[in-house]
């Protein structure tokens, strides 16, 4: 049997359907990339404490700051200056966290990939970020499966560029994205598309962001053996 590894989008488990599916119909292996947010210790939740922490601290000072001067509470002063501070740097506070986080599971897909060999990378999600930035950058070199992949939107989140294109792909790839996805624009994929003609994408409308209903329609594993 081939070995197929799936690596998982954002608060998705291994008894979530799409890689229970996978593993029942091809013995797919889920790799635990730690994304959930009630985890202590959890990826995600790495980089969030960032330079941008310091900086809703120091608007908060030179709040007190100005309020004594001006002869305002200093509580009161300070609490408002923190919060037009936080709402200043949000997106920078953000983009810290996800970075970091992002990091930190490539490195765990990295290892997997170094132990496992798989033959086939499926990626969802934020999954599919890191399968499109292994594949591009040649450490994943067998075949891929992303669905509704999530690398435009990383990068976005992130504020950094995060992949490095090559100037072609060896390997087959097959993307499944749906028209009316919510969360990841059907356009991402749509670019790669046009980048790599060579990648079969397939449109799908009505399954929103998880595409479950693949799972019914034959089509996750018509996918899936195709490219084993």
């Amino acid at each position: 049997m081939k070995n197929i590894l799936y690596l998982h989008g954002f608060e998705e488990t291994h008894s979530s359907p799409k890689p229970a599916f996978l593993k029942s119909q091809f013995g797919a292996t889920f790799l635990d990339l730690g994304m959930y947010i009630t985890k202590r210790n959890s990826p995600i939740l790495y980089g969030l404490t960032s330079k941008s922490a310091i900086k809703i601290l120091l608007g908060a000072i030179c709040g007190g700051l100005v309020g004594w001067y001006l002869g305002v509470g200093y509580a009161a002063t300070g609490f408002v200056a923190s919060l037009l501070t936080l709402y200043y740097v949000r997106r920078e506070f953000i983009a810290a966290g996800a970075k970091g986080s992002f990091e930190k599971t490539l490195a765990i897909t990295k290892e997997a990939i170094k132990s496992t060999n798989p033959d086939l990378l499926v990626g969802f999600s934020w999954g599919g970020a890191l399968a499109t930035k292994l594949l591009f950058e040649g450490i994943h070199k067998g075949n891929v499966l992303l669905l509704a992949p999530a690398h435009e939107k990383m990068s976005e989140v992130t504020m950094t560029p995060l992949l490095s294109y090559p100037a072609s792909i060896q390997s087959k790839v097959t993307i499944i994205h749906c028209s009316d996805d919510g969360i990841v624009p059907l356009e991402h994929s749509r670019l790669l598309k046009e980048k790599y003609p060579s990648i079969n994408l397939i449109e799908v409308a009505g399954q929103g962001h998880k595409l479950w209903g693949t799972l019914e329609d034959g089509l996750m594993k018509q996918a899936v053996s195709e490219l084993l």
